[in-house]
Parts: structure tokens; sequence; C-alpha cells
């Protein structure tokens, strides 16, 4: 009978039930911002028809903007972040 390692398998599973959990609140938040949003931009085009009709499209690119130098300050830490050390896998980031 083979032997098994049962704290590397209490991990592993740990780990995909985080894993798991961060994948449904992601779905959750990109399920939601549409319904913020639309009605956002359609209230910000329709109050700046007359003067300046793109300015939903300088709100959409300041987000963008917004999140791109997120990902890059995140992308940047990355070797700061914690890792921990599986059985025969190497490291794997939490």
């Amino acid at each position: 009978m083979a032997k098994v390692n049962i704290t590397a398998a209490k991990m592993l599973d740990v780990a995909g039930v985080i894993s798991l959990q961060i994948l449904a609140a992601a779905s959750m938040v990109s399920f939601a911002i549409p319904y913020a949003a639309l009605p956002t931009m359609r209230y910000l085009y329709n109050s700046t028809i007359d003067s300046l009709p793109g300015a939903y499209i300088l709100l959409a690119s300041g987000i963008l903007a917004l999140a791109s130098a997120l990902n890059f300050a995140l992308f940047s830490q990355k070797s700061k972040f914690k890792t921990v050390e599986e059985p025969g896998n190497g490291q794997q980031s939490l």
C-alpha cells in the first residue's frame, strides 16, 4: 500500500478552495460591473452631449489607465509575495 503525505494533501486542498473562492469573487465582480458602469456612462453622455460628447470615452480611458497602473504596481511587487513550498513541485505563489 502506498504512503500518502496527509499534510501535502491538506495544503493542496486548502489552496484549491482558496483559488475557487478567489475565482468566484472575481466572477461576481465582473458580473456586477456593467450594472454600475452602464448607467454611469449613459448619465455622463446625456449630461455632456452638448459640450463634450466624448466625455464617456475620457472616463473609460481614465479607468483603464488606473487599472493599468494598479496592475503594473502589483506586477512589480511580485517578488515580495509570500511563497510556499510544495513537495515535488518547487514553489507556488499564494
